[in-house]
């Protein structure tokens, strides 16, 4: 055998060995790829299931149950748990979003949470809220919930019994702002 020939020989031998690692690293990049997929859906549902965990904290429920009906005319302490838990529940959607967005979510999961924002804005005071606070969202995440709640065929949210009352909802009085207070205390 010539030095040529074992020349040949080894070349084959690093086109197969580049062809085995080639297939062994494929295997290993979609393996890895189903094991974030899974992950990214475990995470989706963790944060499904901390922003119900808000919905349990004190005084929470009853606040949202009465932002979604009544928002902004509501209470201090009222307004600010529903400030709360529907900023806590915009931010698992857009977190959920860029998962799916990233290919890391399938479709049916990330349309079961658009859909359950979709039915908070669509309420009366979920509309009043998200008008107030959607310019601070990125706009591509503003327009798909917008369009989803375009969509229509939404559950009513309201007839949930997490979000309704022993007894019916009374919207406050607006706060006076600081600014006409003031300027109706003479000088």
């Amino acid at each position: 055998m010539t030095i040529q020939d074992l020349g040949s020989i080894g070349e084959l031998v690093a086109a197969v060995a580049t062809v085995a690692t080639l297939a062994y690293l494929a295997v290993q990049i979609s393996q890895s790829t189903r094991a974030l997929r899974a992950a990214s859906s475990r995470d989706a549902s963790t944060a499904m299931i901390q922003w119900i965990g808000v919905l349990h904290r004190p005084g929470v429920r009853r606040a949202v149950a009465i932002g979604l009906q009544a928002y902004p005319n509501m209470s201090g302490d009222d307004k600010g748990h529903f400030a709360y838990a529907f900023d806590s529940h915009v931010n698992t959607v857009t977190t959920v979003r860029a998962l799916h967005r990233d290919g890391f979510l399938d479709q049916v999961h990330y349309d079961g949470v658009m859909t359950g924002l979709a039915c908070h804005i669509a309420t009366p005071g979920g509309t009043a809220y998200w008008q107030d606070t959607k310019h601070f969202l990125a706009p591509d995440f503003v327009q798909a919930v917008d369009h989803r709640v375009r969509e229509g065929g939404l559950p009513d949210i309201l007839e949930n019994p997490h979000f309704q009352l022993d007894e019916p909802v009374v919207a406050a009085e607006p706060n006076v702002s600081s600014e006409s207070a003031s300027a109706e205390v003479p000088a």
